[in-house]
């Protein structure tokens, strides 16, 4: 039950973050009062939040609201056509900030004429995340993962040359010689973990990866001016 009441909250927050108790009676046919009393064990778990008679939810929320399906075994295909490129990206913003990273999301980077966008840049003493989200429901392999990886690695060294005015927006003072790691978060596991130097992290052990990363350095790519 509780799970087809998780399915029913992501379908009816899939293009605004509100809903009433009603629609999601009217959603899954269950009764009122087993609605209501699922729905307070989600605002107690921080699942939801309550505005006068609507339910709200944030993109952070929503994808705990993933977490939880998980548990009850829905599969990750079914569950991330509810989350939005922009969710997944919020997501990753928050677990960043939540571990003292200052972030900004969607930097526009010029080039040779060419321009080109990083989805999160993430700064933390002398390490600077360049960060590619990609939401993606199955797992990145191949010659698509190598491609992916390739056109990161541009835009990563692109940042590097201009990392100083890039800082500057996150009213950060960059160190003289700072490291840029360039990753790639996604939705599910993938082979392997790490492309040519450069880790691929499920979102899922995203928090994991960035408090034990510095212990192997040594098999990632880093990016150092000069």
């Amino acid at each position: 039950m509780e799970e087809k009441i998780l399915i029913s909250i992501l379908r009816l927050t899939q293009e605004k973050n509100r809903f009433l108790m009603k629609n999601l009676v009217e959603e899954t046919l269950i009764s009122k009062n087993l609605i209501k009393k699922h729905l307070q064990t989600f605002l107690e778990k921080d699942l939801l939040n309550k505005s006068g008679k609507f339910f709200t939810i944030s993109s952070t929320q929503k994808f705990m609201v993933v977490v939880e399906a998980l548990k009850h075994g829905i599969p990750i295909d079914v569950l991330s056509k509810y989350l939005t490129w922009k969710d997944f990206e919020h997501v990753v913003q928050n677990i960043l900030e939540n571990l003292g990273y200052d972030t900004l999301i969607h930097q526009r980077l010029k080039f040779n004429g060419k321009t080109y966008e990083v989805d999160v840049v993430a700064f933390y003493g002398e390490i600077v995340l360049c960060i590619d989200c990609k939401h993606w429901k199955h797992g990145l392999k191949g010659k698509i993962l190598q491609h992916i990886v390739e056109n990161h690695l541009v835009k990563a060294n692109i940042l590097l040359k201009n990392i100083k005015k890039i800082g500057e927006k996150a009213g950060k003072k960059i160190v003289n010689k700072p490291k840029i790691l360039p990753m790639i978060i996604c939705l599910t596991e993938t082979q392997p973990k790490i492309f040519n130097g450069v880790p691929v992290v499920p979102i899922l052990k995203l928090k994991s990866f960035l408090e034990g990363f510095y212990g192997y350095l040594d098999q990632l790519r880093i990016l150092k001016s000069g």
